[in-house]
C-alpha cells in the first residue's frame, strides 16, 4: 500500500566495551534494531571496566531503540562521557498513522539512555525531535548532568529521571515543548 519499510541488518552500529577515550563526531546512524551506540563493559566479563571518558559530538540518530546507550544493565559501567551537540530526531506517531498506544509498544524510539552507568556522564546542548523518550537516567545512574538540550514533541517523556534514580542527578536549563511528559 506503498509505505516505505527500513529493516535493522544489525542490532548496533558501534558497541564500545571497555573502550576508553574514543571521539565520534560528524556521522550519521540509521535504523538499528537496539542501540546506534552502546558504552558498555565487555560481554561475560563483570569486573572489566566500562566505556569511559569518551565524546560522542555533532552526529545525527534516527530509527533505532536508543540513539545512545550509556551503561549495563544490572551491571554498573561507563563513567565521564559526554554527549553534546547532537540531532536526535524520528518521524513520530502522526505522521505514521499509528495510534500512540502502537507506536508506544512497536516503534519505541529513544535519544539517550544512562541506564546503571556509572557517575560523571554529561548530555547536554543536543536537539530531540519526536520519538518515545528523549532522555532517561535511571537505575543507579549517579553523577549525572543534563542541561542545555531542545526537546520537541516526545510522545512520552521529555527528561525521564526514575526507576532507581540513585542519587546527584542535575537537571537544568533545558527546553521541552510538546512532550506527554516534560520531566
Amino acid at each position: 500500500a506503498n509505505h516505505e519499510i527500513q529493516a535493522s541488518r544489525y542490532s548496533n552500529a558501534f558497541r564500545l566495551t571497555g573502550a576508553d577515550y574514543i571521539r565520534i563526531r560528524n556521522l550519521v546512524f540509521r535504523y538499528y534494531s537496539q542501540y546506534s551506540l552502546h558504552l558498555r563493559k565487555p560481554i561475560g566479563v563483570p569486573e572489566a571496566p566500562g566505556a569511559d571518558n569518551n565524546i560522542i559530538e555533532n552526529n545525527t540518530f534516527h530509527g533505532s531503540k536508543y540513539g545512545i546507550f550509556i551503561g549495563q544493565w544490572d551491571n554498573p559501567a561507563s563513567s565521564n562521557n559526554l554527549v553534546q551537540n547532537n540531532h536526535f530526531y524520528e518521524h513520530g506517531y502522526k505522521d505514521s498513522g499509528w495510534n500512540w498506544r502502537t507506536q508506544y509498544d512497536y516503534a519505541w524510539s529513544g535519544g539517550v539512555a544512562v541506564i546503571w552507568a556509572q557517575g560523571g556522564n554529561v548530555v547536554r546542548r543536543n536537539h530531540f525531535t519526536g520519538g518515545s523518550d528523549a532522555i532517561n537516567v535511571q537505575f543507579q545512574s549517579h553523577n549525572t548532568d543534563v542541561y542545555a538540550n531542545l526537546i520537541e514533541d516526545y510522545m512520552d517523556d521529555g527528561i525521564e529521571v526514575d526507576n532507581e534514580p540513585s542519587y546527584n542527578i542535575r537537571v537544568w536549563g533545558n527546553t521541552i515543548r510538546y512532550c506527554l511528559a516534560g520531566i
